[in-house]
C-alpha cells in the first residue's frame, strides 16, 4: 500500500516528521533524569540488565504527551506542530 502524498507534499511531510523526532529528542529530558538510576539498576540486577536489552523504559513519551495536552487546540495553534512545520518547510505558516 503506497502513500497518496506526491512531490513537494511528500517531502514537506517527511521533513516535518523528522523535525518532530528532533523535538522529541532535544526538548524532553525525562530520560536523562533516569540515566543514573538505570545504570545502577543494570549493575545490580542481572534480570533488569537482560530485560533492558528488549524493553526500553522511556520517560520522554509521557512527558511529551503531557506537554502536548497542555497546548490543547488545533494543530495550527499547537506550538510543537507550528515549530516543526516552520522548521521543516522553511517558511512561516501563521494561524488564521
Amino acid at each position: 500500500m503506497g502513500s497518496s502524498l506526491v512531490g513537494d507534499q511528500f517531502y514537506d511531510t517527511y521533513a516535518e516528521e523528522v523535525a518532530h523526532i528532533l523535538q522529541y529528542d532535544r526538548k524532553v529530558g525525562g530520560n536523562a533524569l533516569l540515566l543514573q538510576f538505570d545504570t545502577r539498576k543494570k549493575e545490580k540486577s542481572h534480570f533488569y540488565r537482560s530485560l533492558s536489552k528488549y524493553i526500553y523504559f522511556d520517560l520522554n513519551g509521557p512527558i511529551f504527551w503531557l506537554a502536548y495536552q497542555f497546548q490543547n487546540g488545533t494543530s495550527c495553534a499547537n506550538f510543537y506542530e507550528k515549530e516543526a512545520r516552520n522548521y521543516a518547510n522553511r517558511r512561516f505558516e501563521g494561524c488564521d
